[in-house]
């Protein structure tokens, strides 16, 4: 009878001590995964450091050649004489307005970051009605038709690159810089008017010459305008209030076009003064990088802690089954190398394509994490079950990345899944500690 309380009294320290040791290494490893998040953030603030110069160096490019551009108007403004009346101007939309343009794109490289500027020829024709004074409740003789000028505004004129010619009613003038008043419109030129008493309409036919880098935008301010769009670049990405009618996107470039009248716009057709509406819709394009290395490694980091924390699991499942004891050391280089994993992506990104640098990145850190694996257990298997992880969780993450749309849905699958495997090798691993009652 002693000899059985004995045992029971033996096996039962052996069974708190290892679960002690259990519980303390499960802890150590939470704890570890939580630290993990300091080198972690330090990641995350190099990808955005590594972004803002890619931008810096972008609009150090642009502002040499010229940002993105929005093309207003034209507004007809006509000086009210009137003593008795506080309204110095009345301004006139066109009844009708059609812009062409025709976008010719490239890549420019500073250092190892590239920009996407354009060269744009934009035929702008519209026609107007112009009102008599009775029609807008002045007296005869208070509009000074003889001091009316054209105005049309461009977001960033350092890009205008030849002065422009503009045909009114046939006959050419030479544009101005400036915009003499208040139109709704911050930058731009205009040109001077001699409307004819009396004269009832007027047309205006312009060619702008126009650079620009990334973004083309129209503000559709005719009664009824149709905008047409022709670029060699084959990734465009539609902005704006209105969507386009007709587009096509081929590898050699895209055209599309749009038609807006005035019942879907914001804006009125003519007012007085600076009583404008101030928000404008538009219509246009941006011309878009496909490969955009970085917003794609910031959601690849999203998956960090994930990663850390099954490839923990894989080490120690590892450990359970070759009852061998892992030193704390171990657990935190191999957290660091697959922390190390964003780094070695990030920097391989700025100089291959994104689906190179990651198929060579998970290749390089699958093969790290293996080769020590097996330098640790000594044993070929375990390399192999804990490299195979790896790679299973960066096919996994790739194929993720690849289906936007369905990226929510794969990854929470693909994590069910992960979870459930773990839980089925974990189901056990008490098996070896043996219990006997009283």
């Amino acid at each position: 009878m002693s000899t059985v309380n004995e045992n029971t009294q033996f096996n039962f320290r052996e069974w708190v001590n290892d679960s002690c040791s259990l519980s303390f290494k499960i802890f150590f490893i939470i704890i570890l995964i939580l630290v993990m998040l300091i080198p972690k953030g330090m990641v995350e603030d190099l990808v955005y450091e590594r972004k803002a110069r890619s931008v810096e160096a972008v609009n150090d490019v642009s502002s040499k050649w010229g940002g993105s551009q929005v093309i207003d108007g034209p507004v007809i403004s006509i000086p009210i004489k009137s003593k008795t009346s506080d309204r110095k101007f009345i301004h006139l939309l066109s009844k009708k307005l059609n812009v062409n343009a025709k976008i010719d794109s490239e890549e420019r490289s500073r250092g190892i970051f590239s920009a996407i500027l354009y060269s744009s020829t934009i035929d702008l024709k519209g026609s107007f009605h112009i009102p008599q004074a009775i029609d807008i409740g002045l007296n005869e003789g208070d509009l000074d038709y003889s001091r009316a000028f054209l105005s049309v505004g461009i977001s960033d004129p350092l890009g205008i690159a030849e002065g422009v010619k503009v045909e009114i009613d046939g006959n050419e003038h030479e544009a101005k810089p400036g915009l003499p008043v208040d139109t709704g419109m911050s930058k731009g030129f205009h040109i001077p008017l001699n409307i004819l008493a009396g004269q009832s309409e007027l047309s205006i036919s312009a060619e702008l010459k126009i650079n620009g880098s990334e973004q083309l935008e129209i503000t559709p301010t005719g009664n009824n305008t149709e905008v047409s769009m022709t670029s060699n670049w084959k990734d465009p990405s539609f902005t704006g209030s209105f969507l386009p009618v007709k587009r096509d996107v081929k590898e050699s470039g895209f055209t599309a076009s749009w038609k807006v009248h005035d019942l879907q716009g914001n804006t009125q057709n003519t007012w007085f003064d600076n009583n404008h509406t101030e928000s404008k819709q538009k219509c246009g394009v941006k011309l878009i990088q496909v490969n955009d290395v970085y917003q794609r490694i910031i959601r690849v980091i999203k998956y960090a802690i994930l990663f850390i924390s099954f490839t923990f699991a894989a080490v120690f499942i590892s450990e359970r089954l070759t009852k061998m004891s892992i030193h704390p050391l171990q657990y935190l280089l191999t957290g660091l190398a697959s922390l190390f994993f964003y780094v070695f992506l990030l920097s391989l990104s700025e100089h291959l394509s994104f689906n190179a640098a990651y198929g060579l990145t998970s290749l390089v850190i699958t093969t790290l994490i293996a080769g020590y694996a097996k330098a640790i257990f000594r044993s070929l298997k375990m390399a192999f079950t804990i490299g195979g992880v790896c790679s299973f969780l960066y096919l996994f993450l790739f194929g993720t990345l690849q289906l936007e749309d369905y990226a929510l849905l794969m990854g929470s699958c693909g994590l069910l899944f992960i979870l459930a495997l773990v839980m089925y090798l974990t189901r056990s691993i008490n098996s070896d500690i043996e219990f006997v009652r009283a």
